[in-house]
């Protein structure tokens, strides 16, 4: 196409006679122009990738561990529902014993091996991921939170966690909450992407992108500037968790179905 486009700007140099010399000229400032918006800005190094097409819950080579309970049935491969491709990755959490795991009910997979996807004060990185709630997810009518994303810390709580509350989706960070996905419907595919600079100061930066549905195009749901680390916490690992968490499973008292989430095209990488 470049080619193309020089040799018909030539031929216009050469064919433009007075009064119309201008003519060469503006073919060379035009292709010019053509030249430097065609030039890429920036390259994403793609930090972590994870799509479950091999059928595996834990995968060593990427650093991505699940971290199941007692129960047989509580992290799956499955071929039920993905996103895209064939498999994505089920956790499923009952409000009985056997889906507890280090004191609480969860079922989760994380990411804390995986050293390049790790983050601290001063990256920027945007992360991308699908979920997709089963169909007979109740909605209950406590103010519980289902965790289904984590920005975790590896000691104490997270920076930032995507959760469901009610009928709605929200992002609890630092002492803020906010909305993502008002009235989601079980059944149907969430995407959702962050893109966030990390910082313990006021050039933090965190926006955050929703897509539902049918729906073709991201749509910008959020944009907060300021601290997204804990300032005393700067020491310890950040890294990623997904799956099912939930710390308030024996006050739901509401829902009597076990819970159960899809996750599928987990993606982390850098920005410029």
């Amino acid at each position: 196409m470049k080619a193309e486009l020089q040799q018909s700007f030539s031929r216009a140099w050469e064919n433009s006679r007075p009064p119309f010399p201008i003519l060469g000229t503006l073919a060379v400032l035009l292709f010019q122009a053509l030249e430097t918006c065609a030039a890429p800005t920036h390259t994403a190094t793609v930090l972590l990738k994870v799509d479950y097409e091999d059928g595996q819950i834990s995968r060593p080579a990427l650093g991505v561990t699940a971290v199941p309970p007692k129960a047989a049935d509580a992290l799956q491969a499955t071929k039920d529902f993905a996103r895209s491709g064939v498999f994505s990755i089920r956790s499923k959490v009952a409000a009985s014993d056997d889906y507890i795991s280090a004191g609480k009910h969860r079922a989760e997979s994380d990411a804390m091996r995986a050293k390049g996807a790790r983050y601290q004060s001063g990256d920027r990185r945007r992360y991308q991921f699908s979920v997709m709630l089963d169909k007979s997810w109740q909605v209950s009518k406590a103010p519980t939170v289902d965790i289904i994303w984590q920005f975790k810390r590896t000691d104490g709580g997270p920076d930032m966690f995507v959760g469901v509350k009610r009928d709605s989706i929200v992002l609890r960070h630092m002492n803020e909450q906010d909305l993502l996905v008002k009235k989601y419907k079980p059944g149907e595919w969430m995407d959702f992407r962050f893109d966030v600079t990390w910082s313990t100061g006021t050039n933090g930066l965190l926006e955050a992108w929703v897509k539902t549905g049918r729906q073709s195009e991201f749509a910008k749901v959020l944009t907060y500037a300021g601290p997204n680390i804990d300032a005393d916490r700067t020491r310890q690992v950040g890294y990623v968790k997904w799956g099912l968490y939930r710390p308030g499973a024996l006050e739901t008292t509401d829902v009597t179905n076990a819970r159960v989430v899809y996750h599928d095209d987990i993606l982390i990488a850098t920005l410029p």
